[in-house]
């Protein structure tokens, strides 16, 4: 298996710098990851039921399900419309945007604006799930 393969120490050194702490589940004790399984766990349960699947509807049923998992709030759901409430993906991924703009109306001054806009939204982003989700664990 490609994870057997991994120098996890040399990984833990070079990422030092960054602060990442790497705790992995151990083999033994499977129920370590429950917390985050479980959801997982139910909705394939729920979406399988007794079915017999191939290889790939399976592979696209885990995808879905992926997909509901990572777009599941974080946090309660505000009642202001431009408050976006905070789901997995937005941290996996840069942020959703519905509407593609009319690429003749941006002019090249504003491209800098809407990067500099880009990056303060990602950041408050970052402060809300720090202070919003982080905060109830």
């Amino acid at each position: 298996m490609a994870l057997k393969q991994l120098d996890w120490i040399k990984i833990q050194e070079e990422y030092e710098v960054n602060q990442i702490r790497w705790e992995l589940n151990p083999p033994s004790a499977p129920w370590w990851g429950g917390f985050w399984e479980r959801p997982i766990k139910d909705l394939l349960r729920k979406r399988l039921g007794h079915s017999s699947l191939t290889y790939e509807e399976l592979q696209t049923l885990v995808c879905e399900c992926e997909a509901m998992m990572n777009n599941k709030p974080l946090t309660s759901v505000s009642e202001e419309p431009e408050l976006k409430t905070l789901t997995p993906s937005m941290f996996l991924q840069d942020l959703r945007v519905n509407d593609v703009p009319d690429l003749d109306q941006i002019e090249k001054t504003n491209i800098v604006k809407r990067w500099r806009h880009v990056q303060r939204v990602r950041e408050s982003l970052k402060q809300r799930f720090r202070k919003e989700y982080l905060g109830f664990l």
